[in-house]
Order: structure tokens, then sequence, then C-alpha cells
């Protein structure tokens, strides 16, 4: 039986290919706070064992002291089970991705934005 989620998450984007990984959108309100979650599937490098990875960035509209380590908490097991749901359908079968890489962001107003891009990136040496 798959886990209840402690907030409704609307997808709002969900673009990407193995070759430089895959991105979702997803926003949600927790006890009135606006969040937005960005979750960067990593792609699975031939010279990085194969494992897959995510790396997220929360967004949460408030007050730092209105984060609480346990609102904390249940926002990041809901987006642990977003992964969990959707690791699969971007990236072949491999071992669950039990680890990811976090940043949370706390703003006064979460501004509108769209993503442009994302990928990788290689500096230019002369």
């Amino acid at each position: 039986m798959a886990k209840k989620f402690t907030y409704d998450w609307e997808k709002v984007e969900d673009r990407g290919q193995p070759a430089i990984g895959f991105v979702q959108i997803y926003v949600s309100s927790a006890d009135g706070h606006n969040l937005k979650a960005i979750i960067n599937y990593l792609p699975q490098f031939p010279d990085s064992d194969q494992k897959k990875r995510a790396h997220i960035t929360l967004f949460f509209e408030g007050k730092k002291e209105n984060l609480t380590d346990g609102m904390f908490h249940w926002i990041y097991d809901d987006i642990y089970e977003l992964i969990k749901l959707h690791e699969n359908d971007k990236f072949k079968a491999s071992e669950p991705i039990e680890h990811f890489m976090t940043q949370t962001l706390v703003l006064d107003k979460i501004p509108d934005f769209s993503l442009l891009s994302h990928g990788d990136y290689s500096g230019i040496e002369d």
C-alpha cells in the first residue's frame, strides 16, 4: 500500500532525457505556506557506478521560524515519496534512490518562474 502524502502536490513541470537527467517541479501548500519543489534526477554516468541520484531545491514561503522541524520532515518525506513513485519512469532499473542532496530556501513570497533549461555545463579553457 502506498504511503499517504502529508500534503497534496501538483506537478507543474516534467521534462528531460537520460543523457542530461530529468527535472520535475511540484507545488503545494503546507499549513498555509506555499511550497515549490524542484527535483533534479541526475544522469546515471558510466564512471559513477550507474547509481541513480537526485537533488532537491525546496522553496518555502514564509518566515524561517514558521518552518518547524516536524513540518520540514513531513515535507521532505513527501518529496521522498514522489521520488520513489517516479524514479523508475526516468531511469533504467537499479537500486532505489535512498539519499538525495537538498537545499531549502525561505522566501517572503515565492515568485512566479518557469524552467528555462537544465543539464550539464563545462567551462571553456583557452
